[in-house]
């Protein structure tokens, strides 16, 4: 229950907006209906003024969704950096309708581990990212827009000390992106 407030929490106000709108133009609708079955021109009016603005909601709404769905998880690029790091920007659905998607950025550091680096936490869907490096950073554009610099990794790391910004070596992009989308455990 604390997920489905979590998820609709923020919505709650223009979803019920949104469904008493569709109970008006529903009854308008049934309205001329009725009306142009005793023959009254004013019935198909009202049946076209019902009907245009609900499909419009309706392909509104089904388009935000579309956008929003979970099925937009995906590694977003990945790649080896100019001194053989290997990289990927991940992109993972995390349960909100308004601002669905989390983004990170993953490097494996000169001892092979994977390093986690912040993008973004409360995004819509990104339709690519690509990244570049100069010197000592990393450069990641969102659908062409320059988005974030990130340090590049060094030094050593405890793992254990914070298990959410590193993982194993041995795991590859797609292996690391199935682990964060809970595909595998």
């Amino acid at each position: 229950m604390s997920e489905m407030i979590y998820m609709f929490g923020p919505l709650l106000v223009p979803i019920l907006i949104v469904c008493a709108v569709i109970a008006v133009l529903t009854l308008i609708i049934r309205a001329g209906r009725r009306a142009s079955k005793r023959g009254l021109r004013r019935g198909r009016i009202m049946v076209a003024a019902g009907a245009i603005p609900l499909l419009v909601m309706v392909f509104l709404v089904g388009g935000y969704l579309y956008w929003a769905c979970p099925g937009h998880s995906k590694i977003l690029t990945e790649g080896t950096s100019p001194s053989g790091q290997e990289y990927c920007v991940l992109q993972v659905h995390n349960g909100s309708l308004t601002e669905p998607y989390t983004v990170s950025f993953w490097i494996r550091d000169t001892n092979g581990v994977w390093r986690w680096n912040y993008l973004d936490h409360e995004s819509l869907a990104w339709g690519s990212a690509v990244v570049t490096f100069s010197a000592e950073q990393a450069h990641v554009s969102s659908d062409g827009e320059p988005f974030r610099d990130i340090q590049m990794p060094g030094g050593i790391v405890d793992m254990a000390a914070n298990p959410g910004h590193y993982k194993a070596r041995e795991l590859t992009a797609i292996e690391l992106f199935n682990q964060l989308a809970g595909k595998t455990r």
